[in-house]
């Protein structure tokens, strides 16, 4: 169950102020730029002005494992700015390992508004899977960036709330079988947001991107709860009081510049220390985020190895749990 210090995280929903700050702020030189993409996204949101996740609605494939006869779902968790087309590499990667999978983007606002993001993020995600009955699955995390892992925080959270009320929510939780950190998880910073949004428009012209970076600056300033909500989850998972207790596997570079490799060893050794399931492997040479692209074979069998060992593992938890019962 979740700590009271963690369920504080979740606020009430702002008014749309903050949220139009943002567009004042950055939207009249990227429209001129990306005027397309803009028209695009706008007509989306107009669909449904409630929606700021994308979600793929409906599996293509629903796939049992041909070894482990079991349904395994990947949730992949981008990371910021990231669409879900750039992800379908990762999801032909886990159809390739007969997982089904789900890649799960959001607004670039909910960086920028993580408290106001954050707990709808969580339900819309945790209320889809339990919608198509995939419960019984046996659940995989691919998560990319700080931005991926700390929105697989907020969904993690929203389903150990529901848990307590809701039976197909606690089968759920209880069929959590592994973690995958891509590029992941860096420490909170005003530079790594800063960073994490010139990042997200990569076509664009250099005196945008300026724009952007000063932008984020000054936003990181007058908007303290950036980094604040960000730093609690952290902190809370470094304590063991946000339990990640299932097999984790760290995949990163020495020469990543958004995630220094020397966090990521930090972050995974104390994991170690509180007793969880550790694996990792490292490359000197890759940028951030693209590790597949640069490494696909071994970067593939790396996973291929640590989801096999992880799914035995959770079948020999739940025929253990089986036991006890009887």
């Amino acid at each position: 169950m979740l700590t009271n210090s963690f369920n504080n995280l979740t606020l009430n929903q702002r008014n749309g102020s903050t949220s139009q700050f943002y567009f004042n702020l950055f939207g009249n030189p990227i429209k001129n730029i990306h005027n397309k993409a803009l028209q695009k996204e706008n007509k989306n949101k107009n669909k449904n002005k409630n929606k700021k996740i994308k979600i793929q609605k409906k599996l293509p494939h629903k796939l049992i494992h041909p070894v482990h006869k079991v349904p395994v779902l990947s949730l992949i968790f981008g990371w910021f700015g990231c669409q879900p087309y750039i992800l379908q590499k990762y999801v032909d990667l886990h159809k390739d390992l007969d997982f089904n999978s789900i890649p799960v983007t959001d607004s670039r606002l909910s960086l920028l508004f993580p408290l106001h993001y954050g707990r709808n993020f969580g339900k819309r995600v945790v209320q889809e899977i339990l919608d198509q009955n995939l419960e019984d699955s046996y659940i995989l995390f691919h998560c990319f960036s700080g931005h991926g892992f700390y929105n697989c925080c907020h969904f993690l959270q929203e389903l150990r709330i529901q848990k307590n009320s809701n039976p197909k929510a606690e089968k759920l939780d209880s069929n959590i079988t592994g973690i995958i950190f891509d590029s992941s998880p860096p420490i909170p910073s005003k530079q790594l947001i800063i960073k994490g949004v010139t990042n997200s428009f990569p076509k664009a012209p250099n005196i945008v991107k300026k724009m952007v970076k000063f932008g984020s600056n000054v936003f990181t300033k007058i908007q303290p709860t950036v980094l604040s909500h960000s730093k609690k989850i952290m902190g809370l998972t470094k304590t063991g009081e946000f339990s990640l207790e299932f097999p984790q596997l760290y995949l990163y570079s020495k020469s990543d510049n958004v995630c220094p490799y020397q966090e990521v060893e930090e972050f995974l050794a104390n994991q170690k220390k509180i007793g969880n399931c550790v694996e990792s492997f490292f490359w000197e040479n890759v940028p951030h985020v693209q590790l597949f692209r640069f490494h696909p074979i071994q970067y593939k069998k790396l996973i291929k190895d640590f989801t096999d060992k992880a799914i035995i593992r959770q079948k020999n938890k739940i025929k253990n749990e089986k036991e006890k019962e009887k």
